[in-house]
């Protein structure tokens, strides 16, 4: 060794022998720094994308909608029924007045919505004409079937028998007052009227349409269940006082009294069907609830007050 070095100069010596040291105690930290840096462009590399992010996202969607269709075709989805959906299933009465609660519902909004396209005259002058039907809701509402609930299916027969017959009466006489003052005419029309007159004439003609397929849907769902179509005697509802030409005045107030009965009937007969069930949920459910409260507590009102009269006039017999 003193040999090789004989020659080289002791400080050159010292100088190579700090620089060798040095690089072999930075050697390790540069190996690691670099597979740091490589492992961290490794992990970059697989962060997803806003791209790659919505294309899975998709993906698992349409995956799942696909599994969801094949549950359908194959059967393979199952939900839980209550005894009430099996038994409204299997009921011939229950699915017959289902069908019918549907229509009266559909018959309702379509009048709703005609309705507001007319201007009413607000003025109801003293008294209902002789002409104008009269449903007892109050009746209807507070009826007792005397039914023990150990025996649902003649139950709903008898509820099905009592409500349908007092429905198909309702809607086949104002189907009868629609036709009538359809063809009422006023003695001297002005343009206001006669532009009245034009809209009246289409809302009217849709109406009566409406309630002649609502009364059909009725019977046919009478057949269904081997119900005989109750007769209605129209002589009792005094059409011969309708005139049929009249002035401008009765003329507006004879349709809104007309129309505004009819909407208050399809009301009634909607909460009547709907309000013993309360299927909807969230707002919806306590509109719905507040609505048939509000019918109960009314239709309780009045048979308290006919109650009422009654004992007064008993009392004054006396």
């Amino acid at each position: 060794m003193d040999v090789f070095l004989t020659g080289f100069p002791k400080k050159l010596l010292v100088a190579i022998s700090v620089v060798v040291i040095v690089a072999m105690c930075l050697r390790p930290a540069e190996a690691a720094s670099i597979e740091h840096k490589r492992h961290r462009g490794l992990h970059e590399n697989m962060k997803p994308t806003k791209e790659a992010g919505a294309s899975r996202i998709e993906a698992l969607m349409k995956d799942h909608k696909r599994r969801h269709q094949g549950q359908q075709k194959n059967g393979t989805h199952t939900t839980k029924d209550t005894p009430g959906t099996l038994r409204r299933q299997t009921d011939p009465y229950e699915r017959a007045r289902i069908k019918i609660e549907n229509k009266v519902s559909y018959t309702k909004d379509n009048f709703d919505e005609r309705r507001k396209e007319l201007k009413e005259s607000g003025d109801y002058g003293s008294g209902m004409p002789v002409w104008l039907p009269k449903t007892n809701f109050v009746d209807i509402h507070f009826h007792n079937y005397r039914i023990s609930h150990k025996n649902e299916a003649t139950k709903s027969k008898r509820i099905f028998v009592f409500l349908i017959r007092k429905l198909y009466k309702s809607l086949l006489e104002y189907h009868e007052l629609f036709k009538r003052f359809k063809v009422v005419e006023v003695v001297t029309p002005d343009t206001q009227i006669t532009s009245y007159n034009v809209k009246r004439q289409d809302i009217f003609t849709k109406t009566t349409d409406d309630l002649y397929s609502t009364i059909e849907d009725i019977k046919d769902a009478m057949i269904s269940v081997k119900m005989p179509a109750p007769k209605i005697n129209l002589a009792k509802m005094k059409l011969d006082t309708i005139k049929p030409k009249v002035d401008a005045a009765r003329y507006l107030k004879n349709d809104d009294i007309l129309l505004r009965a009819y909407g208050n009937l399809l009301d009634n007969w909607h909460l009547e069907f709907n309000c013993s069930k309360f299927r909807k949920t969230g707002r919806s459910r306590k509109v719905a609830l507040h609505r048939c409260v509000q019918y109960e507590n009314n239709l309780r009102e009045k048979r308290n007050k006919r109650k009422r009269n009654k004992r007064k006039k008993q009392g004054n017999s006396a």
